[in-house]
């Protein structure tokens, strides 16, 4: 009976060896799955990452081609998908990574296109191209005309930077064309204040009793309701002797001896003009543009042959700006509406480049303004 016992024992010593030694078994085979999993997710990563990273460099390397691109054209300048896939295809940078497997896609917008009309009406800024948000992407369009992702900035300086120049014009297939090639009309500049801070904070959007007012009372006399900004429009325009020579419009400017004031409408934009959120048509003016030694309407000026490439130009002239609180205003915003048919260009264009390597994505979107030839305000007195 003892060996008996002795042997049960033992049997039960080495039945439990060999559950222990199968236990560590399958927790060794636990953590080499663990670990091999691991490894795997790992490379999986590295590679991912990797891969993630040769799109970004062929991502910049593309929108460093379409920008050199860009620049050696005129502003309105565009490229669609296919056209932008064909150009860029002759690249032996770009055949070397298709021929990897990178699929690349890119274009560039020089101006708006139908959907980018706001109800009636095409802007500058484009839609969503505005700079007087800093939360604007220009490939998600908002259909607010009043949001400031539709509204440009203007600063105050003496800087050509500091200036705002909208081309009225644009190039399409090698060709520039002129106001006097398309149906352009309703041309609207309009200039507000930005938003009153809210408990000292910035703030983007707000209605319209919510910016801030320079509050000029409509009685004063203009010396108190002082010019704020300027626009004009300039141009190149071809003599009759068939010389180009640099041109432009001027708003004639009446003087109301009983008001003693200088009548609206004309190329200066008051303090009052801007409290009231008004616009300035420039169809309102009739024959009152002074266009060398003729009286002229905006659109006598635009259909003529012999006006080149015009622009519109706008600038703050007044220093230190404060609202009827007495703090100091930064900056103004614009924006330019008009209805046509054909839209003009945008006052940057809109370079985008989307890469797709093994299945990662990335995607590069520049503005970049045009050129700005401008010439110098003509102060009316």
């Amino acid at each position: 009976m003892k060996k008996l016992l002795q042997r049960a024992v033992a049997d039960t010593r080495g039945y439990a060896l060999i559950l222990v030694a199968v236990g560590i078994s399958i927790l060794l085979l636990y953590f080499a799955v663990i670990v091999f999993t691991n490894t795997q997710t790992t490379q999986r990563n590295i590679k991912a990452f990797k891969a993630s990273s040769d799109a970004k460099n062929i991502a910049e390397g593309v929108m460093g081609m379409l920008i050199g691109i860009g620049v050696e054209h005129e502003a309105g300048f565009s490229l669609s998908e296919e056209e932008c896939k064909a150009l860029i295809s002759t690249s032996r940078y770009v055949q070397d990574a298709t021929a990897n497997g990178v699929k690349i896609t890119c274009n560039i917008k020089g101006r708006p296109v139908g959907k980018d009309k706001i109800g009636d009406w095409y802007t500058t800024p484009a839609i969503n191209t505005g700079n007087a948000s800093t939360n604007c992407q220009p490939l998600r369009p908002i259909n607010d005309i009043d949001h400031p992702c539709n509204w440009g900035r203007l600063n105050f300086g003496t800087s050509i930077s500091s200036r705002v120049v909208i081309p009225l014009y644009y190039e399409e297939n090698n060709e520039v064309k002129n106001p006097s090639d398309f149906d352009f009309s309703d041309l609207r500049i309009k200039v507000r204040t930005p938003c009153k801070p809210v408990n000292g904070k910035f703030q983007e959007t707000c209605d319209d009793g919510g910016r801030r007012k320079f509050g000029v009372s409509p009685f004063e006399p203009i010396d108190v309701n002082r010019t704020i900004a300027m626009w004009q429009i300039s141009a190149t325009c071809v003599g009759t002797d068939g010389r180009e020579q640099s041109c432009g419009l001027t708003p004639d400017t009446s003087y109301n001896s009983n008001t003693k004031r200088r009548e609206f409408p004309n190329s200066e934009i008051h303090e009052l003009f801007i409290d009231d959120n008004g616009y300035i048509d420039l169809n309102d003016f009739g024959k009152s543009f002074g266009f060398g030694e003729q009286s002229v309407t905006i659109s006598d000026f635009f259909t003529s042959p012999n006006v080149k490439e015009p622009t519109l130009q706008l600038a703050i002239i007044a220093r230190n700006m404060k609202d009827e609180d007495d703090q100091s205003i930064p900056n103004l915003e614009y924006q330019i509406v008009y209805d046509s048919d054909t839209p003009i260009s945008n006052n940057a264009q809109i370079y985008t480049v989307e890469v797709d390597y093994n299945g990662q994505l990335w995607k590069e979107v520049d503005s970049i303004e045009p050129e700005k030839n401008v010439v110098d305000f003509a102060i009316q007195n």
